[in-house]
């Protein structure tokens, strides 16, 4: 079922890649506004529970180059080797996305988080701050006169040892 769901969503973000009535990238971005915002969310129900939301806001400094701000609020729960891990997770993250054609974008991203994890079997707690350096790229999409979608794939340079993100990290946002 999940990967049906995704599956349809992905098929959502690249028609409109295919549509041959779509103008250019840097002639559709001329003209905007400057200020721009957005976000993600993160909804994974099942063995293992992951749910997000991250609001995002930036400036155009060119039609082709933007940088942001965003910050990020999580739950991850998952059950393994008999031991409930729990994790509350929050924090913020500074971006800077470059459009280098029609519909690829590259990103580079600041994320410092914290992370505030319990471990249920071993009554344990850990609470710690880590920063993610995530570099990376993707597909930028039109769904309407002012709206964007980017699937981005992200790599973070600096893996923490106490809590691993699994590689590559993929986005999906939507930009107004």
């Amino acid at each position: 079922m999940k990967l049906q769901t995704h599956f349809y969503l992905l098929i959502l973000f690249f028609l409109p890649l295919l549509s041959s009535a779509q103008e250019d990238y840097f002639e559709l971005t001329k003209d905007r506004k400057p200020l721009f915002w957005g976000g993600s969310f993160d909804f994974q129900i099942g063995s293992t529970i992951n749910l997000g939301i991250s609001p995002q806001a930036g400036i155009r400094i060119s039609p082709s180059t933007m940088l942001g701000v965003s910050t990020s609020l999580m739950y991850y729960k998952t059950f393994y080797n008999n031991i409930n891990y729990e994790s509350f997770i929050y924090g913020g993250s500074i971006f800077a996305r470059q459009a280098v054609m029609k519909r690829f974008v590259l990103q580079a991203e600041l994320e410092p988080l914290h992370i505030s994890q319990s471990f249920t079997g071993i009554t344990a707690r850990k609470e710690l701050w880590i920063t993610r350096a995530l570099i990376g790229g993707g597909l930028r999409s039109q769904l309407g006169e002012r709206i964007f979608s980017n699937l981005l794939l992200l790599w973070n340079l600096n893996q923490h040892p106490d809590f691993v993100f699994p590689q590559p990290i993929i986005k999906l946002n939507i930009e107004f």
